[in-house]
């Protein structure tokens, strides 16, 4: 489980070295949604949620593979009109997909809980999830708005809701820690502790 955590790590904070055009994503996020599917492969066993949501983890790998390839080949800058508004679509729909990757293992770790009647930080997990879905949603709707209303309410905002989703990654990514340890602390499923000692 805790290839979940570092996938949700690389994915979460993003490092940039930029040299005129060039731009190299230092903690990219396709090297995190492949740790989320390494994550997911090796607790498939443990319910339907694992082995659902690797694909998914697949093709936000290969997604974000093309753009950080992009990045660093200079090939991302403004291309006008048409490109902001695919560059808004794709950021729309890869928005929704990273929310319900990060809903699916979440729900995966709710129903380890209760196959295995143990803590496993699941609703804590839950509840960091709902504040990031939150502010995934409010930081998409204020870019589209950006442009319509007063820019010095917009950059203040948008300074709170930078503020707020790092603390909220902080959390959930120390929920996700949580969930690890609390994960390798139980036996293998079948084993009983009595058995162990």
């Amino acid at each position: 489980m805790k290839k979940l955590f570092w996938g949700f790590f690389f994915v979460f904070f993003n490092f940039h070295l930029s040299i005129n055009q060039y731009t190299l994503q230092l903690l990219p996020d396709f090297v995190g949604y492949l740790l989320l599917f390494q994550g997911a492969k090796e607790l498939e066993t443990e319910n339907r949620y694992f082995k659902n949501i690797q694909p998914f983890t697949v093709g936000m790998a290969v997604y974000t593979a093309i753009l950080w390839a992009g990045e660093l080949l200079g090939l991302m800058g403004d291309r006008g009109m048409y490109h902001q508004t695919l560059t808004g679509i794709l950021a729309l729909i890869s928005t929704a997909v990273a929310l319900y990757i990060s809903w699916v293992l979440v729900q995966g770790v709710l129903e380890m809980e209760s196959r295995r009647a143990a803590d496993l930080n699941g609703g804590t997990l839950y509840q960091w999830w709902k504040g990031l879905a939150v502010l995934r949603i409010a930081g998409w709707l204020l870019g589209r708005m950006a442009s319509l209303t007063n820019a010095a309410a917009m950059a203040m905002l948008a300074t709170a809701l930078t503020v707020a989703s790092i603390v909220l990654n902080v959390l959930y990514l120390i929920a996700w820690w949580r969930a690890a340890k609390a994960w390798e602390a139980l036996p293998p499923l079948g084993i009983s502790e009595e058995e162990i000692e």
